[in-house]
């Protein structure tokens, strides 16, 4: 996707503030993490106001989530949402690939907690298996 902008929290996080980093995570607080949404939306804003179409780069667990990015958009734009949902290989690699450790619990929880996306939230749905 050529100079296509891409919104990832995971970039974000590296510029905001120093920290612990585990492959490209960082471990921030309650209040980092505020400011790197803060920053997400505003990006949205801005490419939605210059009417540039990009790309949300986030694993978004919850409908909610979703929810929250469209409507910020729509306000701006005309909104067609595409979402890509990449399977990984497996849970066990997605802790391998950051450490162990802790993240045995956090990835368990999430994929505990993920609300898979249905057609119903968006225009097209492309779905890819490793």
């Amino acid at each position: 996707l050529p100079n296509i902008p891409c919104i990832c929290r995971d970039d974000i996080r590296e510029e905001v503030k120093d920290g612990k980093v585990l492959g490209r995570k960082l471990m921030l607080d309650t209040q980092g993490e505020k400011a790197v949404t803060n920053i997400v939306n505003e990006q949205i804003k801005n490419c939605c106001e210059r009417e540039i179409d990009f790309v949300i780069n986030q694993t978004s667990l919850k409908k909610k989530y979703r929810e929250e990015f469209k409507q910020i958009a729509s306000k701006y734009a005309n909104v067609n949402v595409v979402y890509v949902y990449i399977e990984a290989p497996s849970i066990q690699e997605c802790i391998n690939r950051r450490g162990g450790g802790k993240w045995i619990g956090i990835i368990n929880k999430m994929w505990s907690s993920f609300e898979f996306p249905d057609k119903s939230e968006c225009n097209k749905l492309v779905m890819i298996k490793q």
